[in-house]
């Protein structure tokens, strides 16, 4: 629901927005909706595959703060006939459910990928020594040679690769190109 006209918005009340977006207020009120939308669509599709009625109060227009997820999947497994002639209505109900568990879970693992850190195979001091980021015999290693002949930039990985072909001259402009409009659009963004 928008509070406010267009015509009502002030500087100040779009240098508010910007530097300070009001994340907090926003996450409230998408969990007090309580994923209403979703209980929507939901409801759109069981009533689709005829697992919902066409004059149930989920599909009514007013009804959106009425009912939830757990509402919908109720509503459908009561119509769920598990029959081979209504099979397309019983992978639609469990492909919903799936997606719902998925959904779910990805949560989970998200919140768990930001509360777990993750293991350093070796100790902290042979991390930070200048030994990790060298290479012993870098003539010779694969990767460096393989970035030299894709990149061609002379003496950048040390290897005994050939540079600087016709490839190379038209790649490095292609980059150029590259970044000089990256910059424009940039500077044009800033503006």
């Amino acid at each position: 629901m928008i509070s406010r006209l267009i015509s009502d918005i002030t500087g100040k009340d779009i240098l508010r927005y910007s530097f300070m977006p009001q994340v907090g207020p926003r996450l409230r009120t998408f969990f007090d909706g309580g994923f209403q939308n979703l209980a929507i669509f939901m409801a759109l599709i069981y009533n689709a595959v005829k697992l919902i009625p066409d004059n149930h109060p989920y599909i009514q227009r007013g009804s959106k703060e009425k009912f939830g997820v757990q509402d919908v999947l109720v509503e459908a497994s009561k119509n769920v006939n598990f029959s081979f002639k209504h099979l397309d209505q019983v992978v639609i109900y469990f492909a919903l459910i799936a997606g719902l568990i998925l959904l779910t879970l990805q949560f989970f693992i998200l919140l768990m990928a930001l509360m777990v850190s993750p293991a350093a195979a070796e100790d902290l001091d042979s991390l930070m020594s200048q030994n990790f980021f060298t290479t012993a015999a870098p003539t010779e290693d694969l990767a460096f040679r393989l970035l030299d002949r894709v990149f061609g930039i002379p003496e950048l990985f040390g290897s005994k690769e050939p540079t600087e072909t016709a490839f190379h001259t038209a790649l490095h402009g292609l980059f150029q190109f590259y970044s000089v409009g990256l910059l424009v659009i940039g500077a044009l963004i800033v503006i």
